[in-house]
């Protein structure tokens, strides 16, 4: 994509596509957190992902990503506290940053937009909808 995340980053994932287990509890950004081990049950770009989650109201704010045989992250994501809202009870971020320790890179990402839960009919996705670049509702063009 250019950038320094993946398609894979996008995907939507379940507790149950991870072999999770509590690696400790530490401090980010002046807030305590859980250390939260995810290692992947699908096939993936990184052996395993640290998510640093705060203690108070589960927000994450930190993710560490990890290959085999490797003691220090390929690439984190930083989440900032001042960046987040809460939008129909979830905490979301509005900005976020991916720092990619291999290439020496950074890319910041914003949402200009955020929805929860849109309705989307699924032929939004038929492959003739994809090809003429069929509207999404909500996106302006």
């Amino acid at each position: 994509m250019g950038t320094d995340l993946t398609y894979e980053d996008f995907e939507r994932r379940y507790v149950e596509d991870y072999d999770v287990s509590l690696a400790g509890s530490t401090i980010i950004q002046d807030e305590d957190v859980y250390a939260i081990r995810c290692a992947p049950r699908y096939e993936s770009g990184h052996e395993y992902a640290v998510y640093y989650v705060a203690k108070s109201d589960q927000a994450i704010l930190e993710v560490r990503y990890f290959r085999a045989k490797r003691d220090e992250p390929v690439k984190v994501q930083r989440i900032s506290r001042e960046k987040m809202m809460i939008r129909d009870g979830y905490i979301v971020p509005t900005e976020f940053w991916v720092e990619n320790m291999l290439r020496g890179t950074k890319t910041e990402v914003r949402f200009s937009e955020i929805r929860i839960n849109p309705v989307l009919g699924d032929s939004l996705f038929s492959t003739s909808a994809l090809e003429v670049g069929r509207r999404i509702p909500y996106l302006e063009r």
